[in-house]
C-alpha cells in the first residue's frame, strides 16, 4: 500500500461516506455497536477505505482512554484479552471486508468527510496517515501477532490530535482524543488473521 495522508475536510459527513470522522459507521452487518468492559457504549471515532482493501473502523471508551500496553508477542486473541493494567479491552479497532452502515450515527463527534491524499513525503513522514513506515516518537516498538506474523503500521494518529465533539466528559469539551492524545500507531497483521488483529502502540 503506498502511503497516503489522512486530512480532515470542512465538509459534513453524510450517511453514504466511508471516510468520514464520527458520523455512520460501515460494519459487518448485523454486528452491533461496540461496548467497553465498563459497560459504556464507545465513541466511534473515524473511518477509512484502506487503498489495498478493507475498510478500517475506530472505537474507544469515552470514560477509559488511557494508552493500552502490551509484549512483542502478543497472546492468543489479544483484541479481547488485553494484558495490561485494566479490566479488558476499552477500544475496537477493526478491518473489515463486506459491512454495510450502521442503524446510528456517533451522537458525540462532529460528522466531517475525510480525504486521502498521496504522501509525497518520506515514508516514515510524521501526520494523520496510512501506511509508510511509523515516525517513532521514542525507541522503535515492534509486535508480532499471535499468528506470529509481524506487525506492520497501517494508520499513525499524531500527538495531541484532537476530534470535534460535543462535550463528553469533565471539563474536556470541544474536541476528544485517542488514548489520552499520544502518539499513536495502529500496527495491523499483514496475514489479516482477524478482522481486530490490530495493535495501538503509545508514544510521546
Amino acid at each position: 500500500m503506498s502511503p497516503a495522508r489522512i486530512e480532515i475536510t470542512t465538509a459534513p459527513a453524510g450517511p453514504g461516506d466511508r471516510n468520514t470522522v464520527g458520523g455512520t459507521p460501515f460494519r459487518p452487518a448485523g454486528e452491533p455497536w461496540p461496548s467497553c468492559y465498563c459497560g459504556a457504549r464507545m465513541v466511534f471515532f473515524f473511518q477509512v477505505d484502506i487503498p489495498d482493501g478493507g475498510h478500517l473502523t475506530v472505537f474507544q471508551c469515552p470514560v477509559h482512554d488511557d494508552a493500552a500496553y502490551g509484549p512483542a508477542r502478543l497472546p492468543d486473541r489479544y483484541w479481547d484479552e488485553v494484558t495490561s493494567p485494566f479490566d479488558g479491552v476499552f477500544w475496537q479497532i477493526s478491518i473489515s471486508g463486506s459491512d454495510a452502515p450502521a442503524a446510528a450515527a456517533e451522537p458525540l463527534l462532529r460528522p466531517l468527510r475525510l480525504e486521502l491524499r498521496p504522501e509525497t513525503g518520506p515514508a516514515d513522514a510524521h501526520g494523520f496517515k496510512l501506511g509508510g513506515t511509523p515516525s517513532w516518537a521514542q525507541e522503535p516498538e515492534p509486535h508480532w501477532c499471535a499468528c506470529g506474523t509481524e506487525m506492520t503500521l497501517l494508520c499513525q494518529i499524531p500527538e495531541n490530535f484532537g476530534f470535534d465533539m460535543w462535550p463528553m466528559r469533565d471539563d474536556r469539551a470541544e474536541q476528544a482524543q485517542l488514548f489520552l492524545g499520544n502518539e499513536i500507531y495502529l500496527l495491523a497483521c499483514p496475514a489479516r488473521c482477524h478482522p481486530r488483529a490490530l495493535w495501538p502502540v503509545a508514544q510521546n
